[in-house]
């Protein structure tokens, strides 16, 4: 079996983002590895199917990295607790971009992932950054899915 040194946990500041904490927290204390948490966020028009341009406030700007930032902190301290070497990183820009470079970057061993399961034509439109991580990453990808309402 792979030892894996780097584990990469992009987080997304949903609610699913505990679920690739909770899946990777046992991985990097069974090997040993280092994690890093990652945040990006993006306001590209495009994105959306939008053809316009978009100016976004800077005080929305603001609340949303604030955001971003107390999510990767709360995982960072979860890691922390439990003994485990972490490093948080925060991006402004698309999010497969900036997954696929931080892996990259850090060498990631092993990328895990939430997934919000949506349905196919709204991934169709919107994309699913999972799937594009999934097709693009250097390395395996573990995909943590919601579990099946009762």
């Amino acid at each position: 079996m792979k030892a894996y040194r780097t584990i990469l946990i992009p987080l997304d500041g949903s609610k699913l983002c505990s679920l690739a904490v909770d899946a990777a927290l046992p991985l990097a204390k069974a090997f040993g590895a280092r994690v890093v948490l990652c945040s990006a966020f993006d306001f590209a028009p495009e994105r959306f199917g939008l053809y316009y341009e978009l100016s976004v406030p800077e005080e929305f700007e603001r609340e949303i990295r604030a955001h971003h930032e107390n999510t990767l902190n709360r995982a960072h301290e979860r890691f922390v607790a439990e003994g485990v070497a972490t490093t948080t990183v925060i991006e402004k820009g698309d999010p497969v971009t900036s997954i696929l470079a931080r892996a990259r970057q850090e060498r990631a061993d092993l990328i895990v992932m939430a997934s919000h399961s949506r349905p196919a034509v709204p991934r169709f439109f919107l994309g699913s950054v999972t799937d594009r991580v999934l097709r693009q990453a250097p390395c395996p990808v573990l995909v943590v899915r919601p579990p099946e309402p009762a």
